[in-house]
């Protein structure tokens, strides 16, 4: 499954989740950040590179790629 990930399903995946957080009453919006192991490592890497305006930091581990 890991395999079939590419970063432009990622970046789909991202942006849909940064504005599930965005809209929730309690996530603060100035401190949204991303971490990611391996794979997860890299799409997180490139989920923030393509959209760095909406996070504040990414922890990458081990990334694959």
């Amino acid at each position: 499954m890991a395999l079939t990930i590419t970063p432009e399903t990622s970046a789909i995946d991202t942006d849909a989740a940064i504005a599930a957080l965005r809209s929730h009453p309690d996530v603060d919006t100035d401190r949204v950040a991303a971490m990611g192991y391996c794979v997860g490592g890299l799409l997180s890497y490139v989920g923030v590179s393509r959209r760095p305006d909406r996070f504040t930091a990414c922890v990458v581990f081990y990334a694959n790629g």
